[in-house]
């Protein structure tokens, strides 16, 4: 888009603007179609495993308990999912598409962080994974760098809503590891 269009910021379809000029209109149509499908591809996929991370996190006693349930018959985790589509919801009807892709941007991107600081950490607890990639950690740092650079290119916002959200998960995470604890010790105190 930046090589075909003289200023893609003024164009409101950028992507089939540059596809127009590169193929002509049946070339935006396709950049278009093939667009839509990557978009919805995306949602799904996050859809999918956004609320199986709430639920293992649940099920671990790092979240509240509630999120880590399982539907009897559907075998899926219901309340994580609820929690989610809400959460979603909430964000979709307050915030403008621009804000809400810097927020999934941000999301994204800490999460590839975190995986991949929790890479070099392991390999420095663990030794080498059993199935090793060269240069492994090499990559991790690079991908750790990616991470900061796109955050700096992000709305400084969202970044700052993102770092309440996470305070707020982490504050949550040792509400309940603390309530959890007491409770454990509540039961050896009472035998």
């Amino acid at each position: 888009a930046f090589a075909l269009l003289p200023d893609p910021a003024a164009s409101k379809l950028p992507l089939a603007d540059a596809a127009a000029v590169l193929a002509g209109p049946a070339g935006a149509v396709v950049i278009s179609i093939a667009a839509v499908f990557s978009c919805a591809g995306s949602m799904s996929a996050t859809m999918l495993v956004a609320p199986r991370l709430f639920y293992a996190l649940g099920a671990s006693g790092d979240l509240p308990r509630p999120l880590g349930a399982v539907h009897e018959k559907r075998n899926t985790p219901f309340v994580a999912i609820a929690f989610l589509g809400t959460v979603a919801w909430l964000l979709a009807v307050t915030g403008t598409f621009e804000y809400l892709i810097s927020l999934f941007v941000i999301i994204r991107v800490v999460t590839y962080g975190t995986v991949s600081a929790a890479l070099i950490r392991l390999r420095l607890r663990d030794g080498p994974a059993p199935v090793t990639v060269p240069g492994g950690n090499v990559i991790a740092v690079a991908a750790l760098l990616c991470v900061v650079a796109v955050t700096l290119t992000t709305s400084w916002l969202a970044v700052w809503h993102v770092a309440i959200a996470l305070a707020v998960g982490l504050a949550v995470r040792a509400v309940t590891r603390f309530v959890s604890a007491r409770r454990v010790s509540v039961r050896r105190n009472s035998s």
